[in-house]
């Protein structure tokens, strides 16, 4: 969803043939045209046979896209003449994820589809916001920068983690604090008192009711059953107030929106 909300709000609509996996509300400045969109399938990614038979010259999605349970690999559709676009933050040998990839996909699709000067113009605003930012954080004592912990869902007494190479790490850091997160997948709701946060950062993605894919290849992957996405229950999880009880506790509560997703866009 991301991608091709992207893709919308760079001005592309009229080249996007079909799109899939819608994970969340759509983001309200593009919504209308993304709702518009030939929708192939809501809660998971469209078949091969589906896909070829639109005859896309592009296929733009996160690498567990191509994945063999989804797509395949690009390799497969570059032979059939069907060019690929992976969004970096999501290929697997590149490093952390980070916001620079996210601005190479911008400059990346700038040059792909001729419109250099809108995306030049996107970007530099993005790198103008991440400067204030980096400014009013730059000068925190580094023993004052709040600890804190990303947590995606709630599972009965378990609670899934973010690895520290995801975004959320790169956002955190960014916003003078310090990241708590280490590998993905659930741990036990003792594992997240132990590591007594000063803050929370909860991924709320609105889609309780529809699989999660957005684990690194080769990782079990969550699914919707038993799931709490909502910030506040977690905010009154009996494990979350005492953890308020007994230790320096900051309740940030606020959410991230539209954190990393799966989705594909065929164009």
């Amino acid at each position: 969803q991301a991608n091709t909300e992207m893709l919308v709000s760079l001005g592309l609509s009229d080249l996007i043939v079909a799109t899939a996996h819608r994970t969340s509300t759509p983001w309200p400045e593009t919504a209308a045209e993304y709702e518009s969109l030939n929708f192939l399938a809501m809660d998971d990614y469209p078949s091969k046979e589906v896909v070829l038979s639109l005859e896309p010259d592009l296929i733009v999605g996160w690498g567990s896209l191509f994945a063999d349970d989804a797509l395949g690999a690009t390799s497969d559709w570059n032979d059939r003449g069907i060019n690929t676009y992976l969004m970096k933050n999501t290929v697997s040998g590149l490093g952390k994820r980070n916001f620079e990839f996210l601005i190479q996909d911008i400059e990346n699709f700038g040059k792909i589809f001729d419109i250099e000067e809108k995306t030049d113009a996107l970007v530099a605003d993005i790198r103008s916001r991440l400067a204030a930012v980096e400014a009013r954080t730059a000068d925190i004592p580094e023993d004052e920068r709040p600890t804190v912990l990303t947590v995606q869902m709630l599972k009965d007494n378990e609670w899934f983690a973010r690895a520290d190479t995801d975004l959320t790490a790169n956002i955190i850091e960014l916003a003078g604090g310090k990241c708590l997160d280490e590998e993905y997948g659930y741990a036990s709701m003792e594992v997240l008192i132990d590591k007594n946060p000063d803050a929370i950062l909860v991924i709320d993605r609105d889609q309780a009711r529809r699989r999660h894919h957005s684990g690194p290849a080769g990782q079990s992957r969550p699914t919707g059953s038993h799931r709490h996405q909502e910030p506040e229950f977690l905010y009154h999880h009996p494990c979350l107030l005492l953890l308020r009880q007994h230790a320096d506790y900051r309740g940030y509560r606020g959410s991230l929106r539209d954190a990393p997703q799966v989705t594909a866009a065929v164009v």
